[in-house]
């Protein structure tokens, strides 16, 4: 009975390890001044659907993305970039100067507009990696290549062959 109930804490015990070992701040932020923040939820302020916003793409097409579908919202001086789940890397055309909405870890919600941002970065998401040296990872949430420490792209299926 004792031995029973032993391994029903320890059992509990490794749970609760294995649940508060998940990214707890899994969007990072940075304004262009510097700041970084690492938040929970980001939210696009004005917006019907919080997680989702417009913008046209390369061909002239108005669609919308899900901050499921992303990697990462670049903003350089050469325009916006996407770089989504799936398809990788593409530039925006033309995208409203929305706002994001956060918690800033200390109690106060900012409102800060796209322009103000440096990149904001998801690392929530699984896909299909590949490193720049080749070594390919399906499903996964890894950033960075176990083997060589290389920075991890989605990967572009189209543009792979396979051999059947």
């Amino acid at each position: 009975m004792l031995r029973r109930a032993i391994f029903l804490v320890s059992l509990f015990a490794f749970c609760l390890l294995i649940f508060s070992a998940k990214i707890k701040n899994p969007i990072t932020i940075k304004l262009k001044n510097g700041e970084t923040y690492r938040v929970k939820k980001l939210y696009v302020m004005g917006s019907a659907e919080p997680d989702r916003f417009w913008y046209t793409d390369k061909d002239g097409f108005y669609t919308d993305v899900s901050f499921n579908d992303l990697v990462e919202i670049k903003n350089t001086p050469k325009g916006i970039f996407i770089v989504k789940i799936r398809t990788g890397t593409e530039k925006v055309k033309k995208v409203e100067n929305i706002k994001f909405r956060f918690n800033n870890g200390r109690g106060r919600e900012l409102m800060v507009p796209l322009s103000d941002i440096e990149y904001i970065r998801f690392t929530t998401h699984k896909c299909d990696k590949i490193c720049p040296l080749g070594h390919i990872f399906r499903n996964t949430d890894f950033i960075f290549c176990p083997y060589d420490g290389l920075m991890l792209k989605p990967l572009e299926t189209e543009k792979v062959e396979t051999i059947d």
